[in-house]
């Protein structure tokens, strides 16, 4: 028969168990997530001349963070993490307490406690590397989202090209593609924006390409059937020197980095005169031109979460547009480190199984010891079960 102490911390364990696994599913949750969003964008790498930015890793990761899908969210599962995250540790630093002093009221220093001293080292550095792990992970949650983290501006940058766009007046435009030969047919922003469209929504009905074109202008989002990559062929030579159109100067370019750079310009000749009304005194003042811009821009960002400094939108994407087109891998490599954390859990559940069969072969018959070992075994490869059915559904 099973001993009093022994069902006590039979019962502990188990708790201790059900903790670790719910915050393994919780970590598990967004692996599963980033390793689909990796994999597609992989997927789609090996043509990645033609690899439009829906398809991008970047692309999807925002739109799962920030919910733009309506789907399942990146809160959501941060919220079910930290949840766990509190349980788990609150539960362990308990036990811990209660190890102590068990070991410091209980057991004397003597040769029978070697046990239980051995159970309490393992539980130690149980709970040392667990505590740490999900810490960095949890430090890590928190930064994902947080204001000008590189997630955050790429959400932000992307989000005011495509304004730029819908304010710049030049969908009939016709433009150039990198790759000379395939200017043969001039084209118009509006005419390759229909033709991407159709290539990867695989669609041939017209007024359905249309209706999600609209859509997509409405969303801020039509920039999601371009490529960015600036060694793709398909990559419009615009996105370099990209100019706008506003109301009353039809005809007039206005190049962003030269609005900017006369503002700037402006800006300090008036700080340098003491001047604070200049800018404003004169309508066709260069910096009220700029205003202008920053004005349409906004009126396009008005059912977006996207603010900035000042609300100068053409300041922001001009110094940050590099973490659109030239896509460093900052943003992929800090939100894979943090979900490949959870392979740290299969060495937490082999530690457990290593206390357990230690503590089962010193109290019970040979015959429960092998059916415990067993029983541990099948439950260990359950997990693996679980772990490797996420990541083939991922694929």
């Amino acid at each position: 028969m099973f001993t009093l102490g022994f069902v006590i911390w039979s019962v502990i364990i188990l708790i201790l168990l059900s903790a670790i696994i719910r915050n393994f599913l919780a970590v598990l949750d967004f692996k599963w997530y980033i390793d689909y969003f990796y994999t597609k964008d992989q997927v789609c790498t090996l043509n990645k001349w033609t690899k439009f930015e829906v398809e991008s890793l970047e692309y999807n990761l925002v739109n799962f963070i920030y919910d733009i899908d309506g789907q399942k969210t990146f809160k959501d599962i941060k919220d079910a993490y930290t949840q766990s995250y509190a349980i788990l540790i609150t539960f362990m630093s308990v036990i811990l307490i209660i190890l102590i002093a068990y070991l410091i009221y209980v057991y004397s220093s003597s040769l029978e406690s070697l046990t239980m001293w051995v159970f309490f080292i393992w539980y130690v550095i149980i709970y040392i590397t667990l505590v740490t792990v999900n810490s960095l992970i949890f430090t890590k949650f928190q930064e994902m989202d947080k204001e000008d983290s590189n997630i955050d501006k790429y959400h932000k940058v992307y989000r005011i090209l495509n304004a730029i766009i819908n304010s710049a007046n030049i969908k009939d435009d016709v433009f150039e593609f990198k790759f000379h030969k395939l200017n043969a047919v001039p084209l118009t922003f509006d005419q390759i924006a229909e033709r991407n469209i159709a290539s990867y929504e695989n669609l041939s009905n017209t007024s359905k390409i249309k209706l999600i074109k609209k859509e997509a202008y409405k969303n801020c989002d039509i920039l999601k059937y371009f490529v960015f990559d600036k060694y793709s062929p398909y990559y419009l030579k615009y996105f370099d020197n990209m100019y706008i159109r506003i109301l009353g100067r039809p005809n007039e370019n206005l190049y962003l980095t030269d609005e900017h750079a006369r503002e700037e310009a402006i800006t300090s000749e008036n700080t340098d005169a003491g001047k604070t009304d200049a800018a404003n005194t004169n309508p066709g003042n260069p910096e009220r031109i700029y205003q202008k811009i920053n004005n349409e821009i906004k009126s396009n960002l008005q059912n977006i979460n996207v603010k900035v400094n000042n609300d100068d939108y053409i300041k922001y994407f001009l110094e940050n547009k590099d973490v659109l087109f030239e896509k460093t891998t900052i943003i992929t490599n800090d939100i894979r480190y943090n979900s490949n954390y959870l392979y740290a859990y299969f060495i937490y559940f082999a530690l457990i199984f290593l206390i357990i069969s230690h503590y089962f072969y010193t109290n019970t018959k040979d015959t429960s010891y092998v059916y415990t070992i067993l029983s541990v075994i099948i439950v260990y490869m359950i997990f693996v079960w679980i772990y490797a059915n996420y990541a083939y559904t991922a694929i």
